[in-house]
C-alpha cells in the first residue's frame, strides 16, 4: 500500500533522526565509551531502534524472509509496535518531569517517546500485517521480557539502572514482581489494542 510506505519513510526518518540526536547527547555529555554505554542502556532507546528497523523495512517493502525480512513478519511489527506503545504510556505515567531537560533534549524526547509511538502506532493500522491470532501477544513479548534480563543483569554488574521501577536497590522482591507484572499487563494491553485496530482495519478494507 503505497499510503502506508510512505507513512514508514516518514516514520523511519523520525525515528532515526531523535536517535541520532539522542545519541549525539549522550555522547557530547558523557564521552564515546561511556556515552553510546549509557545511550544502549535504556528501553526507551533500544526499542526506538527496533521500530525504525521494522519501519525501514516497511517503507522498502521488504518481504518476510531473509534476515532484514524478518522485520517484516507480523509478530515483529505487533512487537515493534506495542513496545513503543509501552514506552509512550510508561514515559508519560512515571516518569515525564521527573529529569528537567532544555534545549535538544526537549526535541529528542519528544520524538522518541511522543511522536514515533503515535507514528507506528499509525503504521500498523494504515498498512496491517495479516490476520493477527490473539495468542500473538505471548511471542511479541518476547522483546520486553528480553530487556528487563538485560537490564537487571547489566544494573547488577555496574550499579546503574535505567528506570527506578526496575531497580532492585530500591524495591523490595514483592514490589518489583509487581512492577514487572503491570508493565507486562500493560504490554498485552496494548498489542490487544493493536490486534483489535488491525482487525476492524481489515474488515472496513473489505467493505468498501
Amino acid at each position: 500500500m503505497k499510503a502506508g510506505r510512505i507513512l514508514a519513510a516518514i516514520t523511519a526518518l523520525a525515528a532515526w533522526g531523535g536517535l541520532a540526536l539522542q545519541l549525539g547527547i549522550s555522547v557530547g555529555s558523557l564521552g564515546l565509551g561511556p556515552g553510546l554505554w549509557r545511550f544502549l542502556g535504556y528501553f526507551t532507546v533500544l526499542t526506538n531502534i527496533f521500530v525504525a528497523k521494522m519501519v525501514t523495512a516497511q517503507a522498502l517493502g521488504v518481504a518476510p524472509h531473509g534476515l532484514f525480512g524478518l522485520l517484516a513478519r507480523p509478530v515483529f511489527r505487533l512487537s515493534a509496535t506495542a513496545s513503543i506503545g509501552l514506552v509512550a504510556i510508561a514515559y508519560a505515567a512515571l516518569l515525564r518531569g521527573l529529569v528537567p531537560m532544555e534545549g535538544w533534549q526537549i526535541v529528542a524526547d519528544f520524538f522518541l517517546h511522543t511522536a514515533v509511538p503515535i507514528m507506528a502506532a499509525l503504521c500498523f493500522i494504515v498498512d496491517p500485517p495479516k490476520r493477527l491470532p490473539w495468542w500473538l501477544i505471548v511471542p511479541a513479548a518476547a522483546w520486553p521480557i528480553a530487556y528487563v534480563v538485560y537490564a537487571l543483569i547489566r544494573g547488577a554488574a555496574q550499579g546503574w539502572y535505567a528506570y527506578f521501577f526496575l531497580d532492585p536497590t530500591k524495591m523490595t522482591v514483592p514490589e518489583l514482581a509487581a512492577s514487572l507484572a503491570g508493565l507486562t499487563a500493560l504490554f498485552a494491553a496494548i498489542a490487544a489494542v493493536l490486534i483489535a485496530a488491525q482487525r476492524v482495519r481489515l474488515r472496513f478494507a473489505r467493505e468498501i
